[in-house]
C-alpha cells in the first residue's frame, strides 16, 4: 500500500466519508464509503497478521476507502460503540459478492485486530505520515 492511499483513507475517515460499518465475523468488517460516488467495502484482516481491502471503486484493491472503514471501525471501537452485522438483505446483495470476488492472498502485512485496535490504529496511521 502506498503511503498516499493510506493518507487519503485517513482524511476521508476523519471528514465523515464513512456512511456504514458492519461485522461480517471477528475478521472481516464491510461498509460504505463517500467518494466521487458511495462505495461499499469489505476488510478481510487474517490470522497472519494481513489486511486486504476489496471495494467497488475503479482502484478495487487496497484503496483509500478500505483505510478509512478500518480507521472508523477502530475508532467506533475505542468510543465503544457497538458494530453489528449487516442486514441480510444488504450482505447477500452488497458484501458477499466483493467477498466472493476476493483472492485468498492477503496483500498489506498488519496487525491482527482482535483486541489491537490501538495497535492496527497506530499501523494505518504510520502508514499514511509522511516522511
Amino acid at each position: 500500500m502506498r503511503q498516499q492511499t493510506a493518507s487519503r483513507g485517513r482524511s476521508y475517515q476523519r471528514s465523515g466519508h464513512v456512511s456504514s460499518v458492519y461485522q461480517i465475523s471477528d475478521d472481516i468488517i464491510c461498509g460504505s464509503v463517500e467518494g466521487t460516488k458511495e462505495y461499499d467495502t469489505v476488510v478481510s484482516v487474517s490470522v497472519s497478521d494481513s489486511l486486504s481491502s476489496r471495494c467497488t471503486c475503479p482502484v478495487g484493491l487496497d484503496c483509500k476507502h478500505g483505510v478509512a472503514l478500518m480507521l472508523e471501525y477502530l475508532e467506533r471501537l475505542k468510543r465503544g460503540i457497538e458494530v453489528s452485522k449487516p442486514p441480510e438483505k444488504e450482505y447477500e446483495r452488497t458484501y458477499h459478492t466483493l467477498l466472493d470476488s476476493g483472492s485468498k492472498e492477503f496483500l498489506l502485512p498488519a496487525p491482527v485486530i482482535h483486541n489491537r485496535t490501538k495497535d492496527m490504529t497506530a499501523y494505518l496511521q504510520s502508514l499514511s505520515k509522511t516522511n
